[in-house]
Order: C-alpha cells, then sequence, then structure tokens
C-alpha cells in the first residue's frame, strides 16, 4: 500500500484526499472506507473528468452524493463543465462592433429583449456597452416585456409547449431549527398585520415585503457572505420595470438566486410570459458570472405569494464557441410518485392559522435548500479557482465547503426524518430538530471559515450596545 493512501487512511475524509490527487488507488478504497466516503467516491469519480470532487453544476440543487439518482429522462445533472476558472471564448464584440451587432439582430428577431438574448449567447462584451449602445441605437428593451413565444426558441424550447418540454431538476427541504421558523412565523405576522394577506395586496411592492421575511432570516444566517443586491443588469434606456428586486450575490460578485415577484401568475400566455422574464433575468444574471470567469448554477423563484416555481440556469460552450444556456425547471416529490412543477400556500382568507403556518414551512425550507445549494457551488467555485491558481487558501476553502455540503446533507436529512414521523408524537420532531439544528450551527461554521479564505469587507452589524445607550439614544 502506498504512502499516500495509508495517509489517507489517517485523515477525516479518506476518499476526498485521494480524489483530490487523483490518485491511482482511489477507485481500491470502495471496501475499507465508510459508506458515506465511498459513495462521494463514486460521486465524484464519475464521468470523464478527473476531479477533486465532482463540479457544482454536475449536482442536484440539493447536493446529494450519497442517494441522488434521476427519476426519469427528464431530470438531469447540470451539465458537465468547470465551476470556476472556465474563462469564456465567445467572440468579443468592441463597443462599435456592437452597434452593428445590435441592428442586425433586431432585424432578425420579433422582438428586442430577444436580439439581446441572442447577443449573449454568442458575444462577449461588457453591460457598460451594451447600455451605450442600446441607448445610441434608440432601442427600449426591458426584460419584463419578454414574451415566451418570442424567446423560448433560443432555449431550445417549444413556444407551443408551456415548457413542458424542459428538462427537470430536483427541489427538497432543507429543515430548518423549529426556533427559526418560529421567528419568521413572527415576522410574517407582523406583515400580516401591516400589509394584509396576500389576495389583498394591491401592489408588487406590498407583496415583496410580506414575502420577505421568508428568507431573511437565512440570508443572514451567511453574514453578509450572500447579500441581497436589487438592481436590473441593463439600464440606461432599458426601462426600471425589469429590476430583480431579491438578486442574491456571494461574495459580493457570483449571483446564486434572485427571486421574481409579480401580483398574480395567471393561466396560459401571462403565466408563461412571466416565465419568459424569469428565462431571460437568469440568463442575463449567469451571463454576468460567465463573464467573470466563473461557470456555475443560477437559480430562479417565480412567485405570486400562494404558488412558487422554481429554475435553474447554466451555461456550456458549443465547439464552435457559442454558448448553449441549459435551462430547467424545479420537480417537487409528491406522493404516488408524482412531481409538482410549483408548490402552492393556500390562501390565509380561506385557511386557519395553523395551516397556513404549516404550509408556510415547506416554502421556506425550499428557499434555504437553494440558497444553501447556491452557497455550496460558489463555495466548489472559489475552492477550483483556489487550486488552479496554487494559492495558499486552498485548503481552508476546502474545509468550507466539506462543512457546507454536511450541512446540506444534515438538513435534508432533517426534512425526511420529519416527514417520516410526521403525527407520530413529540420525540421524532426532537430528533428532527436536533438533526436540523447541528446543519444550522454548521453553516456558521462554513461561513466562518470562508471569511478566512477570502476576508470580505462589506460585512456590516451592530455589536451588542448597552442598555444604558438605548435608553439615553
Amino acid at each position: 500500500m502506498s504512502k499516500c493512501f495509508t495517509r489517507a487512511l489517517q485523515t477525516r475524509h479518506p476518499l476526498q484526499y485521494l480524489v483530490t490527487l487523483n490518485h491511482p488507488h482511489q477507485h481500491n478504497a470502495k471496501n475499507t472506507l465508510k459508506a458515506r466516503d465511498a459513495r462521494l467516491l463514486l460521486f465524484a469519480s464519475h464521468g470523464s473528468r478527473p476531479a477533486h470532487v465532482r463540479p457544482a453544476h454536475d449536482r442536484p440543487v440539493n447536493y446529494r452524493p450519497a442517494d441522488y439518482r434521476p427519476a426519469d429522462d427528464r431530470r438531469t445533472h447540470d451539465p458537465p463543465g468547470s465551476s470556476s476558472g472556465n474563462r469564456n471564448t465567445l467572440t468579443p464584440a468592441t463597443r462599435d462592433q456592437l452597434h452593428v451587432l445590435l441592428r442586425q439582430a433586431s432585424g432578425s428577431y420579433s422582438s428586442a429583449e430577444a436580439a439581446v438574448i441572442s447577443l449573449m449567447h454568442n458575444y462577449q462584451f461588457s453591460f457598460d456597452d451594451l447600455r451605450r449602445a442600446l441607448t445610441d441605437e434608440q432601442i427600449d428593451v426591458s426584460f419584463s416585456k419578454a414574451k415566451y413565444r418570442d424567446i423560448a426558441a433560443l432555449y431550445n424550447l417549444n413556444p407551443d409547449s408551456h415548457m413542458w418540454d424542459a428538462k427537470r431538476f430536483e427541489v427538497t427541504r432543507a429543515r430548518l431549527p423549529t426556533g427559526v421558523f418560529q421567528r419568521i412565523v413572527t415576522d410574517v405576522n407582523q406583515m400580516l398585520q401591516v400589509y394584509g394577506p396576500p389576495e389583498l395586496h394591491r401592489s408588487e411592492d406590498a407583496r415583496s415585503l410580506f414575502l420577505a421575511p421568508l428568507w431573511n432570516h437565512v440570508v443572514a444566517k451567511f453574514g453578509m457572505l450572500i447579500r441581497n443586491t436589487p438592481e436590473s443588469m441593463l439600464e440606461g434606456r432599458i426601462t426600471t420595470q425589469g429590476r430583480i428586486e431579491y438578486q442574491f450575490r456571494a461574495f459580493g460578485s457570483l449571483t446564486v438566486l434572485f427571486i421574481e415577484l409579480k401580483m398574480f401568475v395567471g393561466d396560459s400566455n401571462e403565466k408563461m410570459n412571466a416565465i419568459a422574464q424569469v428565462l431571460a433575468e437568469g440568463d442575463a444574471c449567469d451571463y454576468d458570472n460567465f463573464q467573470k470567469g466563473y461557470n456555475l448554477p443560477v437559480y430562479g423563484i417565480l412567485s405570486d405569494g400562494t404558488s412558487w416555481m422554481f429554475f435553474r440556469f447554466n451555461r456550456t460552450l458549443s465547439p464552435r464557441g457559442a454558448v448553449q444556456l441549459n435551462v430547467l425547471r424545479g420537480a417537487l416529490s409528491a406522493p404516488g410518485g408524482c412531481e409538482l412543477l410549483q408548490y402552492s400556500i393556500p390562501p390565509f382568507e380561506s385557511s386557519n392559522s395553523a395551516d397556513y403556518v404549516r404550509a408556510l414551512r415547506p416554502a421556506c425550507e425550499y428557499i434555504y435548500s437553494i440558497l444553501l445549494a447556491g452557497f455550496l457551488n460558489s463555495l466548489d467555485a472559489f475552492y477550483t479557482e483556489s487550486t488552479r491558481r496554487d494559492r495558499a487558501s486552498t485548503p481552508q476553502w476546502f474545509k468550507s465547503r466539506d462543512v457546507a455540503g454536511g450541512a446540506l446533507e444534515k438538513a435534508i436529512k432533517a426534512a425526511k426524518v420529519a416527514e417520516k414521523v410526521r403525527g407520530r408524537g413529540r420525540g421524532g420532531w426532537d430528533e428532527a430538530n436536533a438533526i436540523a439544528t447541528e446543519a444550522w450551527e454548521e453553516v456558521g461554521e462554513s461561513v466562518r471559515l470562508a471569511r478566512g479564505a477570502r476576508p470580505y469587507e462589506g460585512c456590516f452589524w451592530i455589536d451588542d450596545v448597552p442598555l444604558e445607550v438605548i435608553d439615553a439614544a
């Protein structure tokens, strides 16, 4: 047995150690090392890419290497590629060239929004240059005006199939500690007193403020390493209607999740055009990450407060250098082996408080799961980049990513435990809460480790203030 293999057996995660080294003995360890690490090895070594750990975009949304399997041929992992350091090879376009390209694309597509999307799929340019070109050409673009029929073909989707032809990815719950969910319910109750239930809202601003407590406590757990940066990807002549109210960036740069809120997500054309806006925004967010040299999934959520739909975006490059944006739609498991393409919360006025709170919890835990997966993907990206550049911070990134992956696995396990013990008494709930609390604490530990790997100056909080200071304020 080689010295490297012997040393691996003495580490906490021996198989990850071997895979990191791409050691020839890594496949001989499956029968001698513990089952969890064996499954991690199988997950990491699947496919032709001899990576240290399989890239973030080859994982399902909830990164479950131990037990994730596609349910059918429409469920899929993200496409292969590097989670970081995958510098794009699109054709560069200067500011002057953009003017010509915009005129040509505008004549080839039925809408200005489709023309801009086609440019993002084929050319490399900055959004600043695009904004100036749009202003000079007097072209008004708003992703809020995108029509599904106009842009579906750009994502290899049939406009008449209402996105049933999109591939799926699995969305599962990550259990929140009961104490955290209680704080969320308290905040939601306050919003009910201020704005009333969602079905009575008369503006998207009220809807947005009402729903914010569903994710505020989770986002705060990441200690400013994930922060909301509401903005329009394209400004200037582009109307402010296209602004994303909730765009969450990791480490101040990489978009991992955006949430688009609508007053009502209606039926048929209205619903598909709302989805079209999400597709365009997700495309722009993913393009922004891609321009920075990172290729990791971007998640999107579309909601009107009662229904929740989930999406995932990830770019790949064709041999000729063109971009293919892979759009996947989130599927939730339902009893009987069925899948749901959206999660619904009953109207507050037609349900009692207990039923409403019970319906809120899954929505919060789907968001927690996606945010934690996005954080894990960003850690993967920075770890891969650090490894490629042989930086001293590599071990710190590895530890942070390892802890975050374990936290996500435990949170998902806690959700499964809670589902199994439903209606069986207090003891089962205590077990689920203990696992969820352990996962929650590990999220904090991962954040602490990530701060050590990349100190982030944009961290702000109010320290403990003495009572006499508060009294004197």
